[in-house]
């Protein structure tokens, strides 16, 4: 059964298709621009994704460049341990050298006394 002044072409009838139409086609812009902005989501997070790497990479050559720092510390260390056992030894080799000079100044002296 159907309402008077409602059947096919009449005024309600073309309103509501005008309005079912109207609605469709928001439905259709809503559902673009949604898409759109999905779209754009999926390009942000790649990038983000794509930092978020180049930060990792950053990172693991940062501990890199820590193990590097760590391992010169410890060769400037040993170099240092080096270079005092040298002063040392130099130390040492200056006091010899003056006692063996000394020794042969006392020797010449010996040595002219003798001869007269």
């Amino acid at each position: 059964m159907q309402k008077s002044g409602c059947g096919k072409g009449s005024g309600v009838d073309r309103s509501r298709r005008a309005t079912t139409i109207s609605l469709k086609k928001k439905l259709k812009d809503k559902m673009a621009v949604q898409g759109q902005g999905r779209s754009q989501i999926m390009d942000a997070l790649a990038e983000i994704q794509e930092r978020h790497e180049a930060v990792r990479d950053v990172e693991r050559k940062l501990l890199e460049l820590q193990q590097i720092f760590l391992n010169i510390a410890v060769l400037v260390n040993a170099q240092g341990d080096m270079l005092d056992n040298i002063e040392t030894q130099v130390s040492s080799a200056v006091n010899h050298v003056q006692q063996g000079n000394k020794g042969l100044i006392t020797a010449k002296k010996h040595q002219k006394n003798s001869r007269k």
